[in-house]
């Protein structure tokens, strides 16, 4: 287990100036997963002019797109809390010695946002290949 070391002034504004850039990545890659959730919908209606009064037809890599970005979401967020709850560990000796693993290192939680949203953005486009080539 990692001791609590007392940081100074500027190293206590160098980890917020760089959990905070972490932070905007996270925010950002949670926008852009919300984004994709509706993604497979508007490519049906509008690239493959689905009826907008016909349900659209739901499969496995819809499926998989959804649960990945869904999961992207919640990862984006969770990181978000815990980069501040690690700031708090950081600069206090308390916080630091009650903090779980995933408070010393959210940085687990930022790899799953981006896997997530990696998988999602891959299961979406071989959902459209997939709808091109059955169309041709």
């Amino acid at each position: 287990m990692a001791q609590f070391a007392v940081l100074s002034d500027a190293e206590k504004n160098r980890y917020t100036e760089l959990l905070k850039a972490y932070t905007e990545v996270a925010k950002g890659y949670t926008q852009l997963s919300a984004a994709g959730l509706i993604l497979p919908i508007v490519f049906s209606r509008q690239l493959l002019a689905v009826d907008p009064k016909s349900p659209i037809a739901i499969d496995a890599l819809i499926l998989l797109t959804w649960a990945c970005f869904l999961l992207a979401i919640g990862s984006g967020t969770l990181y978000q809390y815990l980069a501040v709850k690690y700031l708090a560990a950081h600069f206090w000796k308390e916080d630091w010695q009650q903090s779980g693993r995933l408070v010393r290192n959210p940085g687990y939680i930022f790899g799953v946002m981006l896997w997530a949203f990696y998988f999602g953005a891959v299961f979406f486009v071989v959902n459209v290949i997939g709808k091109f080539l059955g169309h041709h």
